[in-house]
């Protein structure tokens, strides 16, 4: 499997789309201009090469592109990053509902 995500201007290619229909993928870097194309056969496309190419826009903080995350974004980008993901349903609740939530599902488990 080739790797495309190696830019020649910048460490990970940012690709944007050039064209998408029922045919093929065409994406463009926007800062070395390397094409990458995907073939789209019954609907489908390598699913797996989109994403070895798409490093920039995949990674995160955590896991197995933690590395590649620091390496773009670096601290910064990591904190910037907690900050906008902070604010889910669950970090709003507090004890006493995140328990009676849980009990909840439980009982509906237990019904189904």
């Amino acid at each position: 499997m080739k790797d495309n995500s190696l830019c020649k201007v910048n460490k990970y290619c940012g690709f944007d789309t050039e064209v998408f229909n029922d045919e093929v993928i065409v994406d463009v870097c926007r800062y070395c201009g390397k094409k990458v194309i995907y073939k789209v056969v019954n609907g489908k496309y390598d699913e797996k090469q989109y994403l070895r190419d798409h490093v920039r826009d995949t990674c995160q903080p955590e896991g197995n592109t933690k590395r590649q995350f620091f390496e773009i974004y670096g601290e910064e980008g990591y904190r910037e990053n907690k900050k906008n993901h902070k604010d889910t349903y669950q970090d709003r609740l507090n004890d006493d509902d995140r328990k009676n939530l849980i009990k909840d599902a439980k009982k509906y488990i237990r019904q189904h």
